[in-house]
């Protein structure tokens, strides 16, 4: 499954930036534009950043996904935003729009079998029933979309059936079990069904991928915690009275709490749009930042909902976050803070010293801590 990432421009017609609330669903749609291709489709969502309008209204529209009539994905917003394409049901779940070769909607074998791989995918991911989770946009709506498994509802059962099938079909056995991997920075990772791009850095000649990358492409596989553990240069004890299994150092979160899914990614690339030019410290103290919101009950409670809070950090809401290349530094900052780096003297605010006039709200609202590198820390 190769997915080509083409996201909207930030704009509050079809890429508002707004967090996910929760991921509970996948909701399947069809484009209405017979013999259009994927890309079409991307570029009239981004293009709605100009405020386009009918009858009388603007024009809220967009998908996190799209597959083409080839079988090409392409995502246009993340699958950590908002996008909007399924009304209500825009908060808790994932839109997949479908092109279709005919008015009647029928999607080509090429992009149906590309459905099938992407919804196994995340229903694995987000531990979601195909049978139940997965939707029309018709069960939200009643519009007729898809049109096709509206008015083939035999289709659309088995569909889910076939979602089903690709989440619990056996790895293939003829893969190796460890196979050289190429010089490249991302490689294309096999499991069962499921073949995606990953992101593997070359550290001492070993290939080493994030779990949260693995964990795209696995799913629920299981692992020895112990083996993979050390493999990754951690130290791992276990109590046996408490049955507690105790994993520190290397990627963990502070104080050695382990962080959820991609947050290790949101923490490098805001760390990246916000302090890319600064020393370590610098970069190192806005992830502190982060942190400390989180565990501040004056603030969301995960790093993906402090980092995407509307107009909290202006990398978010300009776009920056999303154009940055991560620099081997920056990840070494985000992991200096997760194991137990913190300079921040408890700050919870910060801007830069340039921007800090005597008047703004962070010098009249705020109690000022210290400088450091471009920035102004405050609590």
């Amino acid at each position: 499954m190769n997915i080509q990432q083409k996201l909207l421009t930030p704009n509050k017609y079809s890429r508002p930036g707004t967090p996910l609330k929760a991921v509970k669903g996948v909701v399947v749609h069809y484009v209405g534009n017979p013999n259009t291709s994927a890309e079409a489709n991307r570029n009239y969502f981004d293009g709605l950043k100009a405020g386009k309008m009918s009858g009388g209204n603007y024009i809220f529209a967009s998908s996190q996904y799209i597959i083409g009539l080839a079988g090409e994905i392409v995502q246009c917003v993340p699958e950590a935003e908002v996008a909007y394409c399924s009304n209500n049901r825009n908060s808790d779940t994932i839109s997949i729009e479908c092109c279709h070769p005919l008015p009647d909607g029928k999607f080509t074998e090429a992009t149906y079998d590309s459905l099938v791989g992407l919804t196994a995918d995340i229903c694995a991911r987000y531990k979601l029933n195909p049978l139940t989770d997965v939707i029309r946009h018709y069960d939200v709506t009643g519009k007729a979309c898809p049109l096709y498994q509206v008015t083939h509802p035999e289709a659309w059962e088995g569909f889910k059936k076939d979602v089903q099938a690709a989440m619990t079909a056996p790895a293939d056995a003829s893969a190796p079990a460890a196979a050289k991997l190429p010089e490249a920075s991302t490689v294309n990772l096999r499991y069962g069904v499921t073949t995606a791009e990953i992101k593997a850095d070359n550290v001492e000649g070993r290939y080493i991928a994030k779990v949260s990358e693995l964990a795209r492409v696995m799913g629920d596989a299981k692992v020895p915690v112990r083996a993979v553990a050390e493999a990754a240069g951690m130290k791992v004890d276990w109590d046996e009275a408490a049955r507690t299994i105790t994993i520190s150092g290397g990627p963990c979160g502070q104080n050695g709490k382990p962080i959820a899914g991609d947050e290790y990614d949101i923490l490098c690339r805001i760390a990246q749009a916000e302090a890319g030019n600064q020393d370590m410290v610098g970069r190192e103290l806005i992830v502190n930042v982060i942190l400390n919101r989180v565990k501040n009950p004056a603030f969301p409670k995960t790093i993906r909902e402090v980092v995407f809070q509307q107009g909290q950090f202006s990398p978010v809401s300009d776009g920056a976050y999303y154009k940055v290349v991560v620099a081997a530094e920056t990840r070494a900052a985000v992991d200096a803070v997760l194991g137990g780096a913190d300079e921040s003297q408890g700050a919870l605010y910060f801007r830069t010293i340039k921007g800090a006039t005597p008047d703004c709200w962070h010098e009249t609202h705020l109690t000022r801590l210290f400088d450091h590198g471009d920035h102004r820390f405050y609590m």
